[in-house]
């Protein structure tokens, strides 16, 4: 089987392990031994930023992990203090300032001395059992530089994003492909990497404080011919926007770094040109809504526009984004 694109068509250049090779990854429930603990050769590394509300479900579900780093973003809550309490052992970076999701995944995988590294939202869950089918695929894939599993919310309901090739923006899809598949993107929330792969690229771009970061390592990972597998049988669980708390700030810096590293994203991976042209069009139109909903009186509306029109407005005079 090839690795499919959101249109179906299919990865050429992601030839996955024939049949006969691919049949050892097993289901979440029933995995392959490809060790005593699958976690041995596994890194965690969970970056929090005020996460005080999840942090103790996900410090617990890592028991089995002997290897978890958390990087904390100069929370003002009692995230540190609860991991610390659940896990006196566990490993803590706590910046003194928010340096951004990117560069602090990039301290945790600095210090990974396995070969593989497991990017876990605070929000997210994998089991034990999953954990040993990833690393089991990622073994047998030689090419693969990242492995992840198909994600639901505990509703159940499917958290899939896929891009195709020449795209710079992911879409969610609503069919769940049959087996293993290849992509040009995977949502950041549970990513198995291996660490050569990682390092080769460099990781994370800390230019991108938030947003769109996970769409241009995939891309950059790509272009090094390395594959994104995505493995339907293996379930995690993510419950997308828990990780901090949702006050007004939070939701304007959501929408400014959205649109600033959507840009980012199309200045590098498309052109200057382009991203150019976009950012003026964001620009004049959320400029436009920005004063409509403050005639309005709707400051909910205004400071949303608003967010997005100052990204772009940043974005275009080469302001960095944080």
């Amino acid at each position: 089987m090839r690795g499919i694109a959101r249109s179906g068509l299919p990865r050429k250049d992601c030839d996955i392990e024939p049949e006969g090779k691919l049949s050892p990854v097993p289901l979440c429930g029933n995995p392959t031994v490809v060790a005593n603990n699958p976690w041995d050769r596994v890194t965690v590394v969970l970056v929090t930023y005020n996460s005080e509300q999840v942090i103790e479900g996900v410090v617990a579900s890592l028991a089995d992990a002997p290897n978890v780093i958390l990087v904390d973003n100069a929370s003002d809550d009692e995230t540190v203090a609860i991991a610390k309490r659940i896990r006196p052992a566990i490993e803590c970076i706590v910046n003194a300032t928010n340096r951004g999701l990117g560069a602090a995944v990039n301290q945790g995988f600095a210090r990974a001395a396995t070969d593989l590294g497991l990017l876990l939202n605070p929000d997210a869950r994998i089991s034990t059992n999953g954990v040993a089918a990833l690393v089991s695929a990622a073994d047998a894939n030689e090419k693969a530089g990242i492995v992840a599993p198909l994600l639901e919310n505990s509703a159940g309901r499917l958290e899939l994003s896929l891009m195709g090739p020449f795209e710079h923006t992911h879409h969610p899809v609503q069919t769940v492909p049959e087996g293993p598949f290849c992509t040009w993107f995977t949502t950041g929330a549970v990513w198995l990497a291996k660490m050569d792969a990682w390092s080769q690229i460099g990781g994370f771009d800390e230019a991108i404080f938030l947003y769109n970061d996970d769409a241009d390592l995939c891309l950059r990972l790509c272009s090094a011919g390395f594959h994104l597998l995505v493995v339907p049988e293996i379930r995690g669980t993510h419950e997308g926007g828990m990780s901090v708390p949702d006050t007004p700030y939070v939701r304007w810096l959501k929408d400014w770094h959205q649109t600033w590293s959507h840009l980012f994203l199309l200045h590098r991976h498309d052109s200057p040109v382009a991203a150019a042209r976009q950012g003026r069009r964001l620009l004049w139109r959320h400029g436009a809504k920005t004063l409509l909903y403050t005639v309005l009186m709707r400051p909910k509306k205004v400071r949303g526009n608003w967010a997005k029109a100052s990204a772009a407005w940043a974005f275009l005079r080469g302001r960095p984004s944080h």
